[in-house]
Order: C-alpha cells, then sequence, then structure tokens
C-alpha cells in the first residue's frame, strides 16, 4: 500500500472517530464498527489503530475493542478539518 493512501486512512480514520464522538474525549467508539462504516479492512484498522495509539491521538478504554479520542487527536483532527475546507 503507498504511503498515501496509508496516510488518508489514518486521518480519515481519526476524523471518523472525531465525529463518532462528538469531539467529547469521554466518548468511546468501537474501532471495528468505526473501521467498518468507514470501509477499511480488519488488518488496516489494527495497523491504524496502533499508530494513532502511540501517537497518543487516541486511547485504549477498558478491555476490548473501545477506543477514545485523545485531547490530543482533537486537536489534530480539527487542524485537518481546517485544512481541507
Amino acid at each position: 500500500m503507498k504511503v498515501e493512501k496509508i496516510q488518508a486512512l489514518r486521518i480519515n480514520f481519526l476524523k471518523g472517530l472525531y465525529t463518532s464522538c462528538n469531539a467529547d474525549p469521554e466518548e468511546d467508539m468501537d474501532m471495528f464498527e468505526l473501521g467498518e462504516q468507514l470501509g477499511i479492512s480488519f488488518d488496516d484498522i489494527l495497523k491504524i489503530v496502533s499508530y494513532l495509539h502511540q501517537d497518543r491521538l487516541i486511547s485504549y478504554r477498558g478491555i476490548g475493542p473501545m477506543i477514545g479520542i485523545s485531547h490530543a487527536g482533537i486537536k489534530k483532527a480539527e487542524g485537518t478539518i481546517d485544512q481541507s475546507e
């Protein structure tokens, strides 16, 4: 997969989480449900979530596939939304 495609998937996933959680860092979302809504494969979801977690843009919530957006993730998502408009 090309670098541009990987970057686009990461940004789309982060923006999807931002929207699904209503920009609220206290809200949780099932990462596989979100990925499915965005048309992202299971393997790519795992890679994307790992990357975003390492970059501290999202956090794992408890046991299972639940994730949430961090304050840094909100700022990043809002920055990418502003740039694309």
